[in-house]
């Protein structure tokens, strides 16, 4: 397909704005919330596997 210039810029630019910019969605507050468990669960399987990672660097 070879490059054709469009015929009137101003018009093009108009076109683009009202159809390709995507407004970003709000972050629903439910992924947030499953952020910090995320963290907190996390935060909870590196404290319960203390003692075994502690017997591996022992040895």
């Amino acid at each position: 397909m070879s490059y054709r210039s469009y015929p009137n810029a101003d018009r093009a630019r108009r076109q683009v704005d009202r159809h390709h910019v995507q407004q970003p969605a709000p972050i629903p507050t439910m992924r947030v919330a499953m952020a910090d468990w995320v963290v907190a669960a996390l935060e909870s399987a590196l404290e319960a596997g203390r003692p075994f990672r502690e017997m591996i660097e022992a040895l």
